[in-house]
């Protein structure tokens, strides 16, 4: 375990640690680190399973950077200042299992960019200022688990987005510029349990958007747009215990949409503008 965290670096010599072979945790963080110029400096360390450059002054990582990482678990790069990221990063790195790259400015994720992080379980991309998700971006990354794409710029998702993610268990876009959801868009997330989607600026919800969610528990899409709930829109979420549907703009509610959540718990809808409560 190597920690150099909290201290002024601002660069490191490319052969810093040609000799550590068995280095297992490297931390870097809270230096003045501007970028990783040279793609030999992690290549020996082969037995290395955390890397934590968090909180640095990072604008760019060469591509190949993490090519020698072959047992590397956990890179965490988040609050940088990284705006674009090689297409081949994390190429060869398949055992990595936790990425953090939140509180970047990244504007764009290829949707070739995951395509070797196959034991890929968390991935947070939160607080960056992406503004779409293509479809085929997390195509290679089956196992994932949690995804974070929370405070960013994203305005449209692809049907496809969240394709083959089946072992996908937490769900955050909350914070975006989200007006609509295709209404297949969830399809594949049969493991999901929390989805959030609260702070855009939906108005609308397709009613077979959560056909496919049967293990949904938490469901918050507060502070958002919507006027109505459509008849058969809750009807597989057999398994919800908490639905946050507070400060929208909802005038009427019938109670039959509601009569499929028979687990729920918890119900907010403070803040709407409801006028009446019906049931056919």
């Amino acid at each position: 375990n190597l920690n150099l965290s909290r201290n002024q670096l601002v660069r490191i010599h490319q052969q810093a640690f040609a000799n550590l072979a068995a280095l297992q945790i490297l931390s870097l963080n809270n230096n003045e680190l501007i970028g990783i110029q040279s793609a030999e400096l992690f290549r020996h360390l082969k037995n290395l399973r955390e890397l934590s450059m968090q909180a640095n002054k990072i604008m760019q990582i060469v591509s190949g950077s993490f090519k020698g990482l072959n047992s590397i678990r956990n890179i965490n790069l988040s609050e940088n200042r990284l705006t674009l990221l090689p297409e081949n990063l994390f190429l060869l790195t398949n055992t990595l299992k936790r990425l953090n790259l939140s509180n970047n400015r990244l504007q764009e994720i290829s949707n070739k960019q995951f395509r070797s992080l196959i034991c890929l379980e968390e991935l947070d991309l939160s607080s960056n200022e992406l503004k779409r998700i293509h479809h085929a971006t997390f195509d290679a990354t089956s196992k994932l688990k949690k995804l974070d794409l929370g405070d960013n710029k994203i305005a449209k998702l692809s049907e496809n987005a969240f394709m083959d993610l089946e072992n996908l268990n937490t769900l955050n876009l909350n914070s975006n510029c989200l007006s609509i959801l295709p209404e297949i868009v969830f399809n594949d997330l049969q493991s999901l349990i929390y989805l959030s989607v609260s702070e855009n600026h939906i108005e609308q919800l397709p009613t077979a958007l959560f056909q496919s969610l049967s293990q949904l528990k938490k469901l918050e899409f507060s502070q958002n747009e919507i006027i109505e709930l459509p008849d058969g829109l809750f009807e597989s979420l057999i398994e919800l215990k908490d639905l946050d549907l507070s400060h929208n703009k909802i005038k009427k509610l019938s109670m039959d949409v509601l009569s499929p959540l028979i687990k729920l718990e918890v119900l907010s809808l403070e803040g709407n503008q409801l006028e009446k409560l019906e049931s056919q």
